[in-house]
């Protein structure tokens, strides 16, 4: 979870300082990656190379059904994994009102990761 939660305060810095908000989504997706494998850990699940949000997060399903909140999350923060760092379309742009929105979900999901963790 710290490694979670040291990607959600770069993307938070990213957001506050700059307006490269591709770092900050990619930033994002880091964050709520590593707090879903932090949580498959946690709980004995094996997960091996997976990267993306969504198979993770099905997972985590299987465990605690309360995680399907994040759905839409996780679907829409997987869209930023690859293409943030790897642009496939050079003119994708992102705006800042994603990269809040980015921010909103991956902070969400790691607040309820670490409450589920405490609690367990």
């Amino acid at each position: 979870m710290e490694k979670a939660e040291e990607d959600l305060a770069f993307a938070k810095a990213g957001f506050r300082e700059t307006e490269h908000y591709a770092l900050v989504l990619f930033h994002c997706h880091q964050a709520a990656e590593k707090a879903l494998k932090a949580y498959l850990t946690h709980v004995g699940k094996r997960f091996g190379k997976i990267h993306f949000l969504t198979t993770l997060l099905k997972l985590a399903i299987a465990v605690a059904s309360e995680l399907g909140e994040f759905k839409d999350a996780c679907r829409s923060l997987d869209k930023y994994y690859i293409v943030t760092r790897y642009p496939v379309d050079w003119t994708a742009v992102y705006t800042r009102l994603e990269a809040k929105q980015g921010l909103e979900q991956a902070e969400e999901l790691l607040e309820r990761i670490q409450s589920d963790v405490a609690t367990s």
